[in-house]
C-alpha cells in the first residue's frame, strides 16, 4: 500500500514540486528511489530503535544489572567477530544481496528469541550453556540488539544506498532518507508503546 503511494506521489507534479523546493531538482524515478530507500530504512530504524528501547530492561529481567557491564564487553568482542565475517561475506553477495540476508539472519534470531520467551521454554542446562549466569536469551537479545545497530543500519543499508547513488544526487536525496528514519523511530517506537499495553 505504502510503495504505490510513494510512487504515484514522486510522479505527481504537486509531489515533485513541493520536493524540488526544499531537496533541488530530482527527476520522478530518482525521486521515487529516495522515496521507497526512505520507508525502507524508516522500517529499519523503527524496528532497531522499538528493540532498543527495551534492551536494557529484558536484560535486567533475564539476567539481571549486576552483569550489564559485562554483557557491554560481551558484546564488543561479538561484535568484532561479527564484522570481521561480515567483512569476509561482503564480496560474496551483491549489495541488496547482503540487505537480505543480514536482515534475514537478524529476523531469524530475533523470532527465535521471540518465541523462545513467549513458549516460556527451559534453560538450557547443557554445556557450556549451564556456565551462562540467567537466561541464555537475555544475553541473546542484549548482544543481537547491539551488533544489529553496527551491521545492519550502518554498514549493510547505508552501504546499499552508496552503491546505487551518485555524490551531486546523494546531497539532495539523503536528507528525505533520514526524515524517513526519524519517521520511522517515532511510529516504531510509539507502535511497541501501544501493542505493550495490551499484554
Amino acid at each position: 500500500m505504502v510503495l504505490p503511494v510513494l510512487g504515484i506521489l514522486g510522479n505527481t507534479s504537486w509531489g515533485r514540486g513541493t520536493f524540488q523546493k526544499f531537496y533541488g531538482d530530482i527527476e520522478g524515478a530518482e525521486l521515487r528511489k529516495f522515496l521507497i530507500l526512505a520507508f525502507a530504512f524508516g522500517l529499519v530504524i523503527g524496528s532497531y530503535w522499538s528493540m532498543r528501547v527495551i534492551k536494557d530492561g529484558f536484560f535486567n529481567q533475564m539476567v539481571g544489572v549486576d552483569f550489564v557491564p559485562r554483557a557491554k564487553i560481551l558484546s564488543v568482542v561479538l561484535f568484532s567477530l561479527v564484522m570481521f565475517v561480515f567483512s569476509n561475506i561482503v564480496d560474496y553477495f551483491k549489495k541488496h544481496q547482503l540487505f537480505l540476508v543480514v536482515g534475514a539472519f537478524y529476523s531469524l534470531i530475533f523470532f527465535g528469541i521471540a518465541f523462545a520467551d513467549w513458549m516460556h521454554l527451559p534453560e538450557l542446562t547443557i554445556f557450556p550453556f549451564n556456565l551462562i549466569p540467567g537466561r541464555v536469551i537475555g544475553w541473546a537479545y542484549y548482544i543481537g540488539v547491539e551488533s544489529l545497530g553496527g551491521i545492519l543500519v550502518s554498514a549493510v543499508f547505508w552501504a546499499f544506498v552508496l552503491s546505487t547513488t551518485t555524490t551531486s544526487l546523494g546531497k539532495k536525496g539523503f536528507p528525505i532518507i533520514y526524515i524517513g528514519g526519524q519517521i520511522g523511530q517515532l511510529v516504531g517506537t510509539t507502535f511497541v508503546k501501544q501493542f505493550v499495553h495490551k499484554f
